[in-house]
């Protein structure tokens, strides 16, 4: 498991399932082939701490930040 600093460019399609963890933090669940996330370099069970340099404390933030990208 790797907390990671995510800096969305670029827009979608990232393909990829996060859930809450305990702590306020965000937990990657599943990262498919071919989608940004898988390129960028992410893996199942990082750790979210931030996105586009903004911490992040909530599911609903992260999927607005994901959704926006």
């Amino acid at each position: 498991m790797v907390t990671r600093n995510v800096w969305l460019m670029g827009g979608p399609p990232w393909r990829l399932r996060f859930a809450p963890f305990p702590n306020r933090r965000i937990r990657i669940t599943q990262i498919f082939p071919n989608g940004r996330a898988n390129q960028e370099g992410m893996r199942d069970g990082d750790m979210v701490e931030t996105i586009s340099r903004q911490h992040c404390t909530s599911y609903k933030m992260l999927n607005a930040k994901v959704s926006e990208s």
